[in-house]
């Protein structure tokens, strides 16, 4: 009975970690923790400069993670792309008070708009 036992228990060892194997160290769920990290420690920040022409930007969003674009029903990808961010309003590459007051705000990217996403890589409060 004893062995029994024994090669039950490590059965079920050996089941428990296989299954936390695959869960925990699966390729998304590494993807999910780095994406975890990064943001709760303010790595990895964005900007997206919205160009007029070929060389002025009219409007800056700072703070941005990621640029996303969605899907329709039957799998295939829409013509836009959308994100949320901090707007620069005064277009001084930094969050100042009022912008971290008013918080992220969902913006679109349309199909024919010129734009620019810089990960900026650095934390963009400024120290006001």
């Amino acid at each position: 009975m004893t062995k029994t036992y024994l090669l039950w228990g490590a059965g079920i060892t050996l089941a428990v970690i296989l299954f936390l194997g695959f869960k925990f160290f699966s390729e998304e769920s590494q993807n999910n923790f780095n994406k975890f990290i990064d943001t709760s420690y303010g790595f990895k920040y964005g900007q997206v400069d919205i160009l007029a022409g070929h060389e002025k930007p009219v409007r800056s969003w700072l703070g941005v993670e990621k640029l996303t674009t969605p899907k329709d029903k039957q799998g295939k990808d829409k013509n836009y792309r959308f994100s949320y961010g901090y707007y620069d309003a005064n277009h001084n590459g930094k969050i100042d008070v009022v912008e971290k007051k008013i918080g992220k705000r969902y913006f679109e990217i349309g199909p024919y708009t010129m734009y620019i996403f810089m990960d900026t890589g650095i934390n963009q409060y400024s120290n006001q």
